[in-house]
């Protein structure tokens, strides 16, 4: 009979040849996502709204924004 810890220590090793590099792409594929560039969330404005500074509003220009962005669903 074979003595366990060669039998465990067997399995670890095609446990870390099998499993190894499945876990090594997945971190190739985990860190290349990361690196993607990607489209901002905040879609721009086509209109009055694209230039000008929300800081600087008029409580009518933010009431008309808003109700803008209610229509469109958001």
């Amino acid at each position: 009979m074979v003595n366990p810890s060669v039998l465990i220590a067997g399995w670890v090793a095609a446990l870390y040849l099998i499993l190894g590099p499945l876990v090594l792409f997945g971190f190739y594929s985990f860190f290349d996502y990361l690196s993607q560039k990607k489209e901002p969330r905040i879609r721009k404005r086509s209109g009055y709204f694209e230039g000008v500074d929300p800081a600087l509003w008029t409580e009518q220009e933010a009431g008309q924004f808003l109700r803008a962005e209610s229509r469109d669903g958001k």
